[in-house]
């Protein structure tokens, strides 16, 4: 009774099987645009796959990407920071002055002003490219390797690192315009983040593991705890009657319709799971398993999530194809 299909799409406009996929984003005529690490370039592709940038892609930084309301797109490269059209032109006044290393991961808040982590803090830039942030960035005691950054429904940022011990991760949201320290904890047994925070309507946020996604409510205010629940993958194996039917999870993002994907490598074995991206409804009290759409082209590697206008979900891939 289900016709949905899965289609992968693997080059054109730049991207090659001797690119390196960094990040991507979608804008909203559903245009795909995905930045080359190697080329430090970003390739565009409309609706259905079809190239519209060159051969050669447009040239930008190849890290992090987001794009802003008015359509703009911004590339964090190597101690610069790009921002070109939505037809891929390079404003005159790009790049600015960025990160060094470009930074893991990047989003846009409701001003659009950016928002950059790197290792040691969150880098905040305005729609001019002028940082508002320290030169290093806004830093915290305890707060390092950082890995996620996502921005709430409340136009807080969350970012999202393993904490020093190596025996965790702590979540952390700082205000917004400003950067001060909010509230910060440890929340979560695992040793790994990866980039993509995703925000609901209800204020919660969303992070997620290899093995479990956690999902963080809105901070009470002074005297309050930070609540976070983890859901674990692994199916049965994993979490009882009620784990999620994922493994190896890279990716997450939420659509307009409440609903959670996550895209996963799978790869246990006891129960099998199979690569493929996982449903969840936001209206459930508690999450419960739902089921995937496998694809055997996931297995190749996912990296990151997302959702156009038209409900479609987008998975890059780490041999380079989407």
């Amino acid at each position: 009774s289900d016709w949905s299909i899965s289609l992968n799409y693997t080059s054109g406009g730049g991207l090659s099987s001797a690119s390196t996929v960094g990040s991507f984003a979608i804008d909203a005529s559903g245009n795909v645009w995905i930045t080359d690490t190697t080329a430090g370039s970003v390739i565009e592709w409309n609706a259905v796959g079809a190239a519209q940038s060159p051969s050669t892609g447009f040239s930008a930084g190849g890290g992090p990407i987001s794009i802003d309301a008015s359509g703009n797109v911004w590339v964090s490269g190597d101690g610069a920071l790009y921002e070109l059209s939505n037809l891929g032109a390079a404003y005159p006044w790009s790049p600015f002055g960025g990160v060094a290393g470009g930074g893991g991961d990047m989003a846009i808040d409701s001003n659009s002003n950016l928002w950059i982590t790197t290792a040691v803090g969150a880098h905040e830039f305005n729609s001019l490219g002028q940082q508002l942030s320290p030169t290093a960035g806004y830093a915290y005691d305890g707060i390092n390797d950082i890995t996620a950054l996502g921005v709430d429904s409340s136009d807080n940022v969350w970012l999202a690192n393993i904490l020093s011990s190596g025996d965790g991760v702590s979540y952390a949201e700082i205000g917004n315009p400003g950067g001060q320290l909010i509230v910060n904890g440890s929340l979560s047994a695992g040793r790994t983040v990866y980039p993509q925070i995703a925000a609901d309507g209800a204020g919660k946020t969303w992070v997620l593991e290899p093995s479990a996604v956690s999902v963080v409510q809105p901070f009470g205010g002074r005297g309050a705890t930070l609540q976070a629940t983890s859901y674990a993958g692994g199916g049965t194996y994993g979490g009882g009657s009620s784990g999620l039917d994922f493994w190896n999870a890279r990716g997450i993002a939420l659509d307009g319709a409440g609903t959670a994907w996550i895209a996963n490598q799978g790869g246990q074995t006891n129960p099998v799971i199979p690569p493929g991206v996982l449903p969840i409804a936001l209206s459930l009290s508690y999450y419960t398993s739902a089921v995937s759409y496998t694809s055997s082209s996931l297995a190749a590697g996912t990296l990151r999530v997302a959702v156009d206008g038209a409900g479609n979900v987008w998975v890059l891939l780490a041999d380079n194809s989407v």
